[in-house]
């Protein structure tokens, strides 16, 4: 079994527009795919950003743990949905990832569609933190109708014998 070993730009304030202006923090990420917690919270993040960080994310098979909480400081809310989009579909994939952070992100209702997509298809999702992000009544219920619908996943993949972890923090 391979040890625990950990990416991390957290809190260090940068902001990362472009593909290119994250090739020079990413390197670990392309050299090895055996990450199992990686912090990018703390800095902020464009969409085309988030497009170049994308398949680095969808290749680390052993991420267990992502913390994406305060990416989005000084991106304008049409920018928002775009990245977010591009950072939870590569997540999609990954069967040993229970843990996401999405705290201090401004959400609000105009942004909840992809977490609410990602939250419907993410059946190995443990613990959800959610914190301070602006979601309101409406968006707060339609995320509780997409957990609730991940609940009926997990309990039908139970049915079918899968070992699937319930959902214990939100």
């Amino acid at each position: 079994m391979s040890s625990a070993t950990t990416f991390s730009l957290s809190d260090r304030g940068l902001k990362l527009d472009t593909a290119e202006d994250t090739n020079p923090h990413t390197e670990p990420l392309r050299t090895s795919q055996s990450h199992t917690t990686i912090h990018l919270n703390g800095n902020t993040l464009g969409a085309p950003a988030c497009s170049a960080l994308a398949p680095l994310l969808s290749a680390q098979t052993s991420l267990e743990s992502i913390n994406l909480a305060d990416i989005f400081t000084s991106r304008l809310l049409s920018e928002i949905p775009p990245a977010l989009s591009s950072l939870l579909t590569s997540l999609l994939p990954l069967q040993n990832l229970q843990i996401i952070d999405l705290s201090d992100n401004a959400f609000g209702l105009n942004t909840q569609a992809p977490l609410v997509d990602f939250l419907r298809k993410h059946i190995p999702l443990r613990v959800l933190i959610l914190n301070n992000n602006g979601l309101g009544p409406e968006a707060g219920a339609l995320i509780a109708d997409a957990l609730s619908e991940l609940a009926d996943k997990k309990a039908e993949a139970r049915k079918e014998g899968k070992e699937v972890p319930s959902l214990e923090t939100v």
